[in-house]
């Protein structure tokens, strides 16, 4: 068929199909998004940790770029307010530190495209952003948010969210099959 064309002709097609064939994946970046529970504890200065679930996003900003880290959970604003038990309060993302991280159970990992990873960005925008809706210990908790960045990905969730973080994460494994990378026998992630 190159024959029919011409020289130059072929040249041009031969290249044009070869960048073709280079920047089929140039513009995907890998993105992993691991989800975790951390059970009841007491850190380092006597605090007592609660219950809680988060997610650790491994993504690279640009392909062939060393992939980075980001964790994001949710939680009361002040973890000294024992009133986030009776009523609602301020709620903030916050990014779990690596010790604590260190104590966490991984559940499963799920692969993320381009645009599954901005979602996840607007889901945690919207849950850490201005006028969010208050924290409520029994119904806009850290598994709601993991809930809703589940549900970014496409993922099938429990019809009750519930408390409990790794009772919750566990039940959006079982109706995931098929979807879920099996959890990395990894004990904690790199900090971000």
């Amino acid at each position: 068929m190159l024959d029919l064309i011409g020289p130059r002709a072929a040249r041009i097609l031969l290249a044009g199909f070869a960048a073709l064939l280079l920047s089929a994946g140039a513009g995907r970046c890998d993105t992993v998004v691991a989800f975790w529970s951390h059970g009841w504890g007491l850190g380092p200065n006597g605090m007592m940790y609660f219950p809680h679930a988060f997610v650790v996003i491994t993504h690279s900003a640009k392909p062939g770029d060393p992939p980075q880290q980001e964790a994001w959970g949710y939680t009361a604003a002040d973890p000294n307010d024992i009133t986030v038990f009776a009523r609602s309060s301020k709620g903030m993302v916050d990014q779990p530190n690596p010790d604590y991280r260190k104590k966490a159970t991984l559940h499963f990992e799920v692969t993320a495209s381009d645009e599954q990873y901005a979602a996840l960005h607007k889901v945690i925008d919207t849950w850490g952003g201005p006028g969010a809706q208050l924290y409520n210990l029994k119904s806009h908790n850290c598994v709601g948010f993991v809930a809703d960045l589940a549900a970014a990905l496409g993922l099938q969730i429990p019809t009750t969210i519930g408390e409990d973080p790794s009772k919750f994460l566990e039940g959006v494994r079982r109706l995931n099959p098929g979807r879920l990378l099996e959890a990395s026998a990894a004990a904690a992630p790199a900090s971000p």
